[in-house]
């Protein structure tokens, strides 16, 4: 069958139009050969023949191509949201009533990714957002299991694509902020593995990147500013912002690159500058997030007291460089603002952060406090 799926009210002519239609499908051969014999789009001329013969197509109207199926035309016709409705402006200006890419590359291709982000593929962009809207934020949502047992390994770009495009969707849906928290944690995991993001922290209920998400989005307001000092490759600040995308939050990562100045950062190989960069700003170029490639104590005094709201110390992890960095930073942090870090676990982290910061509480790793 390859006629789309639409969906229709169960009213007793319906109901027996899509029985006669059945049927008849079954039956039919398909030409021209007589030896070719297949079911191919001839089942919506079938469809057709089903309709005109219960209602004489008296209460039938037929909707243009270019506003329904978009056959042959869907990558010349330029179709934007205009504030209210997807509308085809190669034809007339009139709302469109389905998004359907018929006669070209379905959404769910990586080659159709690719075209959206070409010369002149701009036209289509609105009615792809559109489509992983639904995909993702629609009725379905929240996502309960794992959705890559729905979404096929060759269309993983889809959960990349979702928050390459999240500003269109945020405009066409008003609970878009509920909608995109929503999601599990199982779907950001699933997008930053396609884009390839290294990241030290584990994105799983009860991991500390699950916890660090929640602390900022419980937190931090809208165009707040959160520092992490620590990005090795920007697997972790890169996450958070891909969680948060639609609370206006200004992320800053700060990274040395020179580790524990033994070649290594606490045992692992120094980050590379080029996968840092192609983490934060080539992989997600709309998530708000500014890099500095300094090391903590040069950085701080870039940043104006009082003009943080949360601190992430992930840096050194020796009792030094964790006082230190508690030290030299917390004055930067507003009274109310959160300071915060990553495995308490660690002897000198725990050592240093109970000693600056006694009224401190912990989960799942991170360690937290509100300034007082």
């Amino acid at each position: 069958m390859s006629a789309s799926c639409y969906f229709v009210p169960l009213t007793d002519v319906n109901n027996h139009i899509l029985q006669s239609w059945a049927e008849k499908t079954i039956e039919a051969c398909y030409g021209p050969q007589n030896k070719k014999v297949y079911a191919g789009h001839g089942d919506q001329g079938i469809l057709n023949a089903c309709i005109h013969a219960e209602t004489k197509h008296s209460n039938v109207s037929v909707l243009p191509n270019a506003l329904w199926s978009q056959h042959w035309r869907y990558d010349t016709d330029v179709i934007q949201w205009d504030g209210s409705h997807l509308v085809n402006y190669t034809f007339d200006g009139k709302p469109m009533r389905t998004v359907h890419c018929g006669g070209t590359d379905k959404f769910w291709r990586p080659s159709h990714q690719e075209r959206r982000r070409t010369s002149g593929g701009g036209s289509q962009r609105w009615p792809y957002a559109a489509w992983l809207r639904h995909l993702f934020l629609g009725e379905i949502a929240p996502w309960k299991d794992d959705p890559a047992l729905v979404i096929p390994p060759e269309s993983k770009h889809l959960f990349e694509d979702a928050a390459f495009y999240w500003q269109l969707i945020d405009c066409m849906m008003p609970d878009f902020p509920e909608k995109w928290e929503g999601l599990p944690w199982t779907w950001f995991s699933r997008c930053t593995e396609n884009a390839g993001q290294h990241r030290m922290m584990t994105l799983v209920e009860g991991g500390s990147m699950a916890r660090y998400i929640t602390l900022v989005r419980e937190n931090v307001g809208f165009g707040g500013r959160v520092i992490e000092l620590g990005g090795y490759h920007g697997g972790s600040i890169a996450t958070l912002a891909l969680a948060t995308p639609h609370k206006g939050i200004h992320y800053t990562s700060v990274e040395s690159f020179s580790g524990n100045l033994d070649g290594t950062v606490d045992g692992h190989p120094l980050p590379a500058l080029n996968t840092y960069l192609d983490n934060l700003k080539a992989k997600w170029p709309f998530l708000n997030i500014g890099v500095v490639q300094l090391p903590g104590q040069f950085a701080v005094v870039k940043f104006p007291d009082e003009s943080i709201d949360f601190l992430f110390v992930d840096g050194g992890h020796d009792e030094t460089s964790v006082t230190r960095d508690i030290t030299q930073w917390l004055p930067k942090v507003r009274t109310g603002g959160i300071i915060a870090g990553d495995d308490y676990c660690w002897e000198g982290v725990q050592t240093s952060v109970k000693k600056l910061l006694p009224s401190h509480k912990n989960a799942d790793g991170i360690w937290w406090v509100n300034k007082e």
